[in-house]
């Protein structure tokens, strides 16, 4: 098994465990750690790797079934690695009612780092996104293009169509702006959605019974599908 894996009794003393266990969390030879309890190389490993195995054993000694944990330890070599860990009672023999515990640990350290770079990557987006001057709407395709509901628009966009997000958000393009297949900016949305080329709006005049602007657009498809919309009212340069 790649995973790190380890028997211990109730004790806590190491009847049992793997390469992955032993050389790469602990970095100590099987045969050194078999018959003992990791407080016995204190001097070997982290105070943080010590702590979260003496936190474990006092969890497993309360809980009567399964274990589900998520730790952070720095290992032997002095990295940091993420695991979940997967643990349970065993019986030791069929003749013995004591009970020990096997746990099995799963190296996440790799989705961790890209989940923390996307937070971040999402934290830019965002603070790019509400800052804009542009406007900037995302719709979400409903029955395969025949229509686009608004999943997010920034402040600009709100304040030049008008509009306030929280009121528009999950309804259509055609409800918000009735008159938007005049302006060519639904038939782009549903090329744009299929094909995924973006496509350029030359200024065109956008009205309905609530508002009435010249406005550019520019949509593009992104990889989750969603077409995103960047348009500004350009009414004051015609």
């Amino acid at each position: 098994i790649p995973n790190p894996v380890v028997f211990k009794d109730s004790r806590g003393i190491i009847i049992e465990c793997n390469h992955a266990f032993c050389e790469e969390v602990i970095g100590l030879p099987k045969a050194t750690l078999i018959g003992h309890s990791l407080r016995e190389f204190e001097t070997h490993l982290s105070a943080d790797l010590l702590k979260m195995f003496e936190e474990f054993c006092q969890q497993m000694r309360s809980n009567a079934g399964l274990l589900i944990s998520n730790i952070t330890i720095q290992k032997h070599d002095a990295t940091t690695s993420h695991y979940i860990v997967y643990s349970d009672h065993f019986q030791l023999s069929e003749f013995q009612r004591e009970l020990g515990t096997v746990s099995v640990m799963l190296d996440v350290t790799e989705y961790q780092t890209i989940r923390e770079q996307l937070q971040v990557s999402e934290k830019r987006f965002r603070e790019l996104f509400t800052h804009l001057r542009s406007g900037v709407a995302i719709y979400q395709s409903v029955d395969n293009g025949e229509d686009f509901v608004f999943q997010d628009i920034n402040q600009s966009g709100a304040e030049q169509t008008q509009t306030e997000r929280d009121k528009i958000i999950g309804k259509t393009i055609r409800e918000v702006f009735p008159g938007v297949e005049e302006l060519e900016l639904f038939q782009a949305l549903q090329s744009v959605y299929k094909t995924g080329e973006p496509i350029y709006i030359a200024p065109k005049l956008y009205r309905d019974d609530r508002i009435s602007q010249w406005v550019e657009n520019y949509v593009y498809r992104l990889a989750t599908d969603e077409v995103v919309v960047v348009f500004s009212n350009v009414t004051e340069l015609k």
